[in-house]
């Protein structure tokens, strides 16, 4: 009879800690607790081996988004994107509350990290999870694919002539990933914008000033 009630209050508690509404609600909690925390220098996480089994922990300075070949892709809601290996584009996506953890089909084409821009949020109009890369195919060109948490199935949205500056770090900001890059015919820097919902690419204006 113990071992049945057990199981039951187990199963309860694994419902509720899964529920969108007590993921946001921690969330809120958690960032709050943070950002009043003065000593908060380090995120203790654990990255998948290669076996895919949360076995393996590390240190990552807060200001450091790169380390060995896995990187923090993004985070959403109580979800943790994240690479295991840019070299063989393998991509995790992970529920540290509850320990889930959801391994996404093989990015076609990837080679390295730096040839690569990444991104992850959350779409409040499908109420889907989407994972989005662009992937150099070309010394010009760039290739942008989205894949959703729902389908875990890649697709090709744009080819366009632009290429990375630098190392790529996105902006997830009013449901758009964001990147800077520049126009391989022109050289000019610009900022373009990846919109969850609409899956479409689009260059956001810049002031009317010199040093922009």
């Amino acid at each position: 009879m113990s071992e049945l009630v057990f199981d039951l209050v187990e199963d309860i508690l694994v419902r509720f800690i899964s529920a969108s509404r007590f993921a946001k609600t921690h969330l809120n909690y958690t960032c709050n607790k943070d950002n009043n925390n003065n000593e908060l220098g380090h995120i203790r996480i654990i990255i998948p081996s290669h076996d895919n089994t949360l076995n393996y922990a590390t240190t990552l300075d807060l200001n450091e988004y790169y380390f060995m070949d896995r990187c923090i892709i993004g985070s959403s809601n109580g979800l943790v994107c994240f690479s295991v290996s840019f070299t063989n584009g393998k991509v995790l996506v992970t529920k540290p509350l509850t320990g889930e953890v959801k391994k996404l089909q093989t990015v076609p084409g990837i080679s390295i990290r730096l040839d690569s821009c990444w991104g992850f949020g959350y779409d409040s109009f499908t109420d889907d999870y989407k994972v989005v890369t662009g992937i150099k195919v070309h010394k010009v060109r760039t290739l942008f694919q989205v894949l959703t948490l729902k389908s875990n199935i890649w697709k090709v949205k744009r080819l366009v002539k632009l290429k990375f500056i630098g190392v790529p770090i996105d902006i997830l900001f009013n449901g758009a990933i964001h990147w800077s890059m520049k126009v391989s015919d022109t050289k000019r820097q610009v900022i373009i914008s990846f919109d969850l919902s609409r899956e479409e690419i689009t260059e956001i204006p810049q002031p009317d000033d010199s040093q922009y």
